[in-house]
């Protein structure tokens, strides 16, 4: 599997300088955790290991963090890492940077600020707390299964129309049903009846799609 690090030398290699587009850390960030929350919701499988963790700022990947903090708020260059993926991944990496590569950084902020798995696991602690905690997988699945069923509504934050369910649909795994009381502020009722739910299905093959030009 490919590291968080591929990942965010996919955007930075992929970002439409001629058009005057940049990435800062900052909106890096923001692209690499929705690279993974839209992976395992729709592929059913994390696009890399490490975890991503609630900061003061949003969701980060530390280490994509540390290997580009030095630019500050500056854009950052491209890289000589080439990573692959399978065409499967591509489709969800060119989706969200339709999606999402078109806001600023500070808007990326304030809009996983105000969805449920950053804000959960933050809770109410001060902007100058530096609690690390790890945003679960699973609280990721379902918040934007939640979201991609609803990517008709017209008053998203973000046009989630511009994805393509129909080269992913055989990828989207159904979610268990949502319990009746309201979760914990880590979801751990939530989590344990996701990998329940996983463990108990049967491994099936992945259909072979083939990435837009």
């Amino acid at each position: 599997m490919r590291s968080a690090l591929d990942v965010a030398a996919w955007f930075l290699n992929e970002v439409d300088r001629k058009a005057g587009d940049s990435i800062t850390n900052l909106k890096l960030q923001k692209l690499v955790y929705y690279a993974q929350a839209w992976a395992v919701t729709l592929l059913g499988r994390k696009l890399f290991e490490e975890k991503v963790e609630a900061w003061a700022h949003g969701p980060v990947v530390d280490v994509v963090y540390q290997e580009y903090k030095g630019y500050g708020y500056s854009s950052l260059p491209r890289t000589r890492r080439k990573p692959q993926f399978a065409p499967e991944e591509r489709v969800v990496l060119e989706d969200v940077l339709a999606v999402y590569g078109e806001h600023s950084a500070k808007f990326l902020e304030v809009l996983t600020h105000n969805e449920q798995p950053w804000e959960a696991v933050w809770g109410d602690r001060p902007a100058t707390s530096r609690s690390r905690r790890e945003i679960p997988l699973a609280l990721m699945r379902e918040f934007y299964g939640r979201q991609y069923g609803n990517r008709e509504d017209p008053n998203m934050k973000v046009d989630l129309k511009q994805m393509r369910p129909e080269l992913l649909e055989a990828g989207i795994i159904s979610l268990p049903p949502l319990p009746a009381d309201h979760f914990s502020a880590d979801h751990d009722e939530y989590v344990r009846a996701v990998n329940r739910d996983l463990a108990a299905r049967p491994r099936r093959q992945r259909r072979i799609v083939h990435a837009r030009a």
